[in-house]
């Protein structure tokens, strides 16, 4: 065994052996190895279904699932390439492998087709088996037998605890037969046990029936399965024969793409369209090719009136504009020799018509080519689907990087199963281009449509890369490659909202008027349903209360030929509500002619924003307007900084710009004045300070300045110059200055400083609030606390307003407290009433305005809203009548009352508020906004003549008392977890604290208004009357009357809960004190019978809680 073995031939003896196999689609090939990944195992014999090649090399395999696993979704477990376990599903149809994979985990399979039959032969067994089961189990007696006897025990196990405990189970005689009829059974004998006998007969026999149901259903289903698994067995088969026509197919399809290629250079359906004929372009210039696709809207935008429902039949518009147009053929084309490509829109237009906005979407959308040759210009159609949606006429380069880029952002590498598929695409896209090329080959070879331009004969160089590079320009003006950097403009929606934050009190608004009829924005117009007499114009802004408005002339067309013509207001603090993208107008305090031709004509402004160009369009033409009327007054003020020595020629035309619009911003939109021949105007002087100011500035005296301020206990803010040349300096207010009750103090100091060589004084002072920017100032230097400051807002008009409010709403307090319990307040307060009563009634008119009462004393948060809360009652003389009066007094509010209507209804329903006890249950809870009298100078009546602003609210409280005001008024606080009250502030004598409190939460009107006995007479009852209507003529009751401890929720179901009525309505009353409950109830009781006394066989309701008594009458 030690002996070393030696070969008996020579090494050059031994012979190698190969084995060479043709690689197809259609071919079968078995797996060497499992492949856990794909649910692949070992020995399994799959379908290739096609064959990927790159460079005439086979790529990527795909292979077919085994019919076994075709369509289902496996759980899977494998080992990743870094040796960690992973699971997941996968979708058992078709699996991708690299070559060198597929080979060394496959190999061909000669007797695939014996294989195929072997298994679908086990699958026909399966199919034959289980239906020989059935058969064979439904026609043999002993296995049926045994089926149920399983199923019976199985069935017993599971009920074993159904009977009660110590109870014997009753003893059946499973073989008795069961009677089939009634006479039967009665020969047979009735007891209780032969019946419990039937019955578990039965429910037996019910059983076994069911068990053999269940097993037949079970077992089709297992039958049905089976014979689904082996449909694709008989798909594959297909699959094969059409994997095997794969090489023809591309063959055939890459002859028809090149044919389609060909009838574009032959032109068919190509279709030339010449829209303006004239003398060619140089020779020597080459064809310019512009890469970004042009919206035909977004350019005529910039010479003609588009609109949301512009589209492609603006074509004519566009084909005009460039046959007479230089200025539009320009903005076309940037050379001689051009071309470009083009679509209608950008967005999907809408129509009514569901089919024509199908179709004319897609028309909108399809792309054309636009060529200029000198004074040449035509369109091209072609009707090549990838032309049509083309985004681009030549690709970018992170267009072509994107398709081989992941969804995750990894590359997509030569060794990636993606890879074919990203070849596929860029190809197609490849193709797309190439066809452009062929497409350009023959427009010049047949037409000569873009002139002479090379020297070469005719010939396919046309589409080679030499010839390109030599006569072709392709431009980048989309992806920017290889060009110069460009001005980003802000975007014009910001730009508007910029321009338009300088919207003031004086503000010149340039409006476009048809886009601001809204509810909301113009409430004037929507109510008398009239509108703007011109689309657009002019306003000058100002204020009304926190809105800032302006007017428009409107008229209200009527069936006659006259047209009344009248001034809206129209709100632009309200235009929240208006399309969002669609600015209505643009304040031209800061607005500059430069600015607006930016935009105008600058193609990324346009995108998606062709909206506002007509807005910037009609405010330019203002504007060159407006400059062309002040330019002998503007050339005078250039020439004055000039000689002057102030500025040079280059800085003169912008201090200008400025000072104008300082100066007319202060003045209220005024126009610029202008010379009486050498006589300057009164604003002269201004104009020339304002000019020396700007162009030297403050910034020498900025510390005095600030120095000055902080000497008075002031936080300087900001500095500026008006437009009225004068500094103004803002400053926060000092701590004993600020009033931060309710909300935080929100004014500055506006301080006009008088600033000498030695000294700063002031000229004048007022409280304002700091705004962000404004038109009429130049800011000279601004401290960082100016920030806290901006754009601050207050629900109260102004420092002094805060104040009076106050101080109203704590004397109003004491007022309320004499108007109830004096007889000289209630004569001053009759006679208000009286006034607005005969005033809210005069003139002819179908009903009586009854005024309301309301008395403001405290303050209630709504959200970011402040309102008044106080007293109220909707019918003033209502509340007058629980007011202490002489009786000369009230005899005269009783005549005024009843002066339009003295019928005995009308007499009674005041009378039934004067009966000798007072109900201050009709003073409710109202609310009305701080911003409808800024003041809190509210008159105590509110009639048909008040403002609408004047209107209050009343606030819905549910409380045990109504009488008591505490109550009320602590169920308006919240119900969060945070426990702060809505109610923020109320009288200091109002508080539980009283003068010396500040807490506003705690309150104490009972005590303070003496109603401690009043309050402990007050026992709410309620009495419900429900009404019913029933078809059934057995139906006992007509009326039902439910008498409750407290309030009640009316609707409540256990009302009516019992049957054999058909309809039922209710109606209610609540009384506040015991004995008028007593004397309602005892009026029923001798129309109503007690629920106690009903008939046993009457239909007994369900007894709901607080019940007091239950009465009904008969029908």
């Amino acid at each position: 065994m030690n002996d070393i073995i030696k070969p008996q031939q020579p090494k050059d003896a031994f012979e190698r052996l190969e084995k060479f196999q043709s690689l197809s689609a259609g071919q079968f090939w078995r797996a060497l190895m499992g492949i856990p990944k794909y649910a692949i195992q070992q020995d399994m014999v799959l379908l290739i279904e096609s064959i990927a090649w790159v460079d005439n090399q086979p790529h990527t395999i795909s292979v077919r699932a085994h019919p076994d696993q075709y369509g289902q979704h496996v759980k899977v477990e494998w080992t990743d390439e870094q040796g960690q376990n992973r699971q997941g599903y996968v979708t058992c149809e078709t699996h991708e492998f690299r070559i060198s994979s597929f080979l060394q985990k496959f190999e061909f399979e000669p007797a695939h087709e014996q294989i195929r039959q072997r298994e679908l032969a086990a699958a026909q067994g399966r199919v034959f088996a289980l239906q020989q089961d059935l058969v064979d189990t439904q026609s043999s007696p002993e296995k049926m037998a045994k089926l149920i006897a399983a199923g019976l025990e199985e069935s017993a196990r599971k009920s074993a605890n159904s009977n009660p405990a110590g109870q014997l189970p009753i003893a059946i005689d499973h073989t008795a037969r069961v009677p089939q009829n009634l006479s039967s059974f009665l020969s047979s004998g009735i007891t209780e046990s032969s019946i419990a006998v039937m019955k578990a007969q039965a429910e037996r026999s019910h059983a076994i029936a069911t068990i053999q149901g269940n097993w037949i259903t079970t077992k089709t289903k297992e039958i049905e399965q089976a014979i689904k698994r082996m449909t694709p067995y008989f798909d594959e088969y297909g699959a094969a024969a059409l994997a095997h026509t794969e090489e023809v197919r591309v063959y055939v399809d890459k002859i028809m793409a090149g044919i389609k290629s060909l009838d574009l250079y032959i032109g068919k359906d190509v279709e030339v369209t010449t829209l303006r004929k004239g003398a060619s372009a140089c020779s020597s210039n080459p064809l310019t090719i512009m890469q970004r696709k042009l919206i035909m809207v977004e350019e005529i935008a910039v010479f003609t009136h588009v609109d949301e429902s512009s589209d492609h039949r603006d074509f004519k518009g566009m084909s005009l504009l460039l046959g007479s147009n230089p200025e539009f053929v320009a903005q076309i084309f940037p050379t001689e020799r051009c071309i470009v490509c083009m679509c209608s829109t950008r967005r999907d237009v809408y129509y009514e018509n569901t089919y024509e906005s199908l179709q004319r979407n897609r028309t909108n959308h399809e792309v054309f080519l636009l060529v200029r040759d000198g004074e040449n210009i035509h369109c091209v159609d072609s009707p090549v689907t990838t032309h049509l949606g083309a985004s681009r006429l030549f690709p970018s380069k992170n267009e072509i990087d994107g398709l081989f880029t992941g969804v995750g952002g990894e590359q997509i590498t030569f060794d990636s199963l993606k890879y074919t598929k990203s070849l596929s695409a860029f190809e197609a896209q490849s193709l797309h281009y190439k066809r452009f090329l062929i497409l350009m080959a023959g427009l010049d070879h047949r037409l000569q449509l873009f002139g002479q331009f090379y020297s070469e004969p005719q010939g396919l160089d046309f589409v080679t890369l030499p010839f390109q590079e030599k006569y072709l320009r392709f431009i980048h003006d989309e992806d920017g490659e290889s060009m110069l950097p460009r001005e980003r403009l802000q975007h014009v929606s910001k730009w508007i909202e910029e321009m338009n934050s300088y919207l003031a009190p004086g503000s010149r608004v340039f409006c476009l008027w048809w886009r601001l009829r809204d509810e909301e924005a113009s409430p004037g117009l929507h109510h008398f349903k009239a509108d703007p007499v011109r689309r657009r114009g002019i306003a000058l802004a100002y204020g009304d209360g926190n809105d800032i408005c302006v007017d428009v002339d409107a008229k209200r067309s009527s069936w006659h030929d006259n047209q009344n013509v009248f001034q809206s207001k129209v709100f632009l603090t309200r235009t929240g509500s208006l399309t969002p993208g669609a600015e209505p107008y643009l304040v031209l305090d800061a607005v500059q002619p430069d600015q607006l031709r930016r935009y105008i004509y600058d193609r990324e402004s346009r995108v998606h924003s062709v909206e506002y160009i007509e807005l910037f369009k009609q405010t330019l033409k203002f504007v060159q307007q407006e400059r062309a009327f002040e330019e002998p007054m503007r050339s005078r003020m250039r020439q004055a900084l000039i000689e002057g020595g102030i500025s040079g020629e280059s800085e003169a035309d912008t201090l200008v710009d400025k000072a104008v619009i300082r100066w007319r911003a202060a003045n209220k939109g005024a126009s610029l004045p202008r010379f009486q021949g050498s006589t300057p105007p009164e604003e002269w002087s201004v104009l020339l300070n304002l000019l020396f100011m700007l162009q030297h500035g403050s910034a020498a005296r900025q510390h005095a300045i600030g120095s000055f301020a902080q000497d008075r206990c002031y936080s300087p803010l900001r500095l500026v110059l008006t437009g009225k040349s004068q500094l103004v300096l803002y400053a926060a207010p000092s701590t004993a200055e600020r009033d931060d009750r309710v909300c935080p103090f929100v004014w500055v100091h506006r301080i006009v400083l008088r600033v000498g060589k030695r000294s700063i004084g002031e000229l004048s002072r007022k409280w304002v609030l700091l705004q962000k920017k404004s038109a009429a100032e130049l800011v000279q230097y601004e401290w960082p606390e100016s920030k806290e400051w901006e754009s601050l807002e207050s629900p109260f008009k102004s420092p002094q307003a805060k104040v009076d409010v106050f101080n109203q709403l704590t004397l109003n307090a004491d007022l309320f407290n004499e108007i109830l319990g004096s007889e000289n307040a209630f004569a001053e307060v009759s006679k208000a009433w009286r006034r607005e009563h005969r005033l809210s009634n005069a003139g002819p008119q179908r009903t009586i305005y009854r005024p309301s009462f309301f008395l403001p004393i405290g303050l209630i948060g709504r959200g970011s809203t402040l309102n008044y809360l106080g007293f109220g009652c909707q019918n003033g003389a209502f509340a007058l009548a629980n007011c202490s009066a002489a009786p000369e007094m009230w005899a005269e509010v009783v005549s005024e009352y009843l002066r339009l209507n003295n019928s005995a209804h009308i007499d009674n329903e005041l009378r039934s508020h004067r009966n000798g006890r007072r109900d201050l249950s009709v003073f409710r809870i109202h609310e009305m906004p701080v911003t409808s009298s800024p003041h809190c100078s509210l008159p105590l009546f509110l009639g048909r003549n008040s403002p609408q602003e004047h209107q209050e609210a009343q606030p819905r409280t549910s409380v045990a008392n109504p009488v008591s005001f505490d109550q009320r008024l602590r169920a308006l606080y919240p119900k969060d977890d945070t426990g702060r009250s809505r109610l923020v502030w109320i009288a200091p004598p109002l508080r539980a604290g009283g003068e010396s409190s500040e807490d506003s939460s705690n309150v104490r009107v009972d005590e303070w208004l003496g109603l401690e006995k009043v309050l402990a007479t007050v026992a709410m009852k309620t009495i419900v009357t429900v009404t019913f209507r029933s078809e059934d003529a057995s139906f006992p009751y007509k009326r039902m009357m439910w008498a409750f401890d407290g309030k009640v929720d009316t609707s409540s179901a256990s009302l009516y809960d019992f049957k054999g009525w058909s309809g039922a309505s209710t109606c209610h009353e609540f009384y506040r004190y015991q004995d008028e409950y007593d004397a309602a109830l005892q009026k029923l009781k001798h129309q109503a019978i007690p629920m106690d006394n009903a008939p046993p066989e009457y239909p007994q309701p369900k007894r709901p809680d607080k019940l007091l008594a239950c009465l009904y009458v008969p029908v």
